[in-house]
């Protein structure tokens, strides 16, 4: 009651924008380029074989892509990963490599991009296992490998 809705709601709109113009300018500070990296774990846990986890990113300015195209596709262990774990491992491992005082919210989110293939819809995601400890590791891997954490001279 003391400052109102509508004093509430500008200030998180104003608090969104401060999030990606935090993380707009950490990200231009990032050489452009396209960095590639790809990295297997051991295996699907159901004896399927290796899994591989491929990213390119591709930095532009103040604009960032991670495109996992070409990653293994789902598979009956339990190393499967849906795409909203996907998106949260990307943002966890780009606030370790960026600027720590960057909020995590959406307007931080709003300025990475994400490239996967679908899920396949036929799959019925409550009979396969959707993620493990295992797959969210190597996934932040390979984002920050593919990165490199370097910075414009």
């Amino acid at each position: 009651d003391k400052i109102g809705l509508d004093t509430y709601e500008e200030f998180c709109k104003k608090w969104l924008e401060y999030g990606e113009k935090k993380a707009r300018i950490a990200i231009s500070e990032l050489p452009d380029g396209e960095y590639a990296f790809e990295d297997y774990m051991d295996d699907d846990g159901a004896g399927g074989g290796r899994v591989l986890i491929k990213t390119k990113v591709i930095i532009k300015g103040d604009q960032i892509t991670f495109d996992f195209t070409g990653s293994a596709p789902q598979n009956r262990g339990p190393h499967n990963c849906v795409p909203c774990a996907l998106k949260a491992t990307v943002y966890y491992a780009m606030l370790s490599i960026l600027d720590k005082s960057i909020p995590a919210n959406s307007g931080f989110f709003d300025s990475i991009d994400i490239v996967a293939e679908p899920v396949e819809e036929s799959v019925d995601v409550f009979k396969i296992a959707c993620l493990s400890i295992i797959a969210v590791c190597s996934i932040a891997t390979v984002v920050v490998l593919a990165t490199g954490k370097k910075k414009k001279d």
